[in-house]
């Protein structure tokens, strides 16, 4: 009697696809790049910080995209038992091409290695690349092991409901951890390029402009109402400098509060 009988079609074709897929990621280099010192000048900065940002932009598609398909289409596929044959083998073979994604992205980090700029760079992301392929590989031989088990008639009754968790949540918080770290280091050995803190530096650029266009809106209507009691050509003389040295300083912001005192 075959081991897998008891479970449904649909069921059989991802164990088959999933246990091939087990097999294949284990003869995959479980070892990432080793970290070494790297090379970097001032001049450099800007080739890790486009690796930075294209590997960053490649793990997070990658998330995104595995999270979308597991529930999404690997979530319909196994809600319908009545699925074509060869459909389930479409869905569920996907997980395969993620997984060839991985091992791609280490190929093209393992030619780094021996480029002194991006070197270290290099290995940080192959070990976040690393810890994403060793869980899709365990999760693999998870779901085929309780499959397994499933469909094994001395471990299960007629009648029995089968019941598999395919929640597959990655997690990359240990290599993620050091890479900031890393990128903290080369920031602060350079001067650091990163943007202004968020609840800080917007709020100051704000409240500047709005303090010249009251400022300058002021002297407008100052000068406005004092025009006609102006006797004097020096203090005439001394208000239009002053709305002048403005002009010249903050040309928009007094167009901008020109505008205002009109309205």
């Amino acid at each position: 009697m075959r081991q897998d009988l008891r479970l449904p079609p649909h069921l059989c074709v991802l164990r088959g696809e999933w246990a091939a897929l087990a097999t294949r990621l284990a003869c995959a280099p479980l070892r990432s790049l080793a970290v070494a010192g790297d090379s970097i000048g001032p001049d450099e900065v800007p080739q890790v910080q486009e690796l930075s940002n294209r590997q960053l932009r490649a793990l997070n598609s990658w998330i995104e995209r595995l999270m979308d398909w597991t529930n999404g289409p690997l979530a319909t596929a196994l809600a319908n038992p009545a699925i074509d044959e060869d459909e389930m083998r479409r869905v569920s073979g996907r997980f395969g091409h993620f997984a060839d994604e991985l091992l791609y992205q280490r190929r093209q980090l393992a030619a780094l290695a021996d480029d002194p700029t991006l070197r270290t760079g290099a290995a940080h992301f192959d070990a976040a690349w690393l810890a994403l392929l060793q869980q899709t590989r365990a999760f693999a031989e998870r779901i085929v092991a309780a499959l397994d088990a499933a469909g094994d008639p001395w471990a299960r009754h007629e009648g029995d409901t089968l019941e598999l968790s395919f929640t597959f949540v990655p997690n990359i918080d240990v290599p993620m951890a050091a890479l900031q770290a890393w990128i903290q280091g080369v920031t602060q050995r350079f001067g650091s390029t990163a943007p202004p803190r968020a609840d800080t530096a917007p709020h100051v650029a704000a409240e500047r402009p709005l303090g010249w266009i009251a400022l300058f809106v002021l002297a407008v209507c100052l000068f406005a109402l004092a025009l006609p009691w102006l006797g004097s050509g020096i203090a005439l003389l001394i208000i239009g400098i002053a709305l002048i040295v403005i002009v010249i300083r903050h040309p928009l912001l007094a167009l901008l509060a020109f505008l205002l005192g009109i309205s």
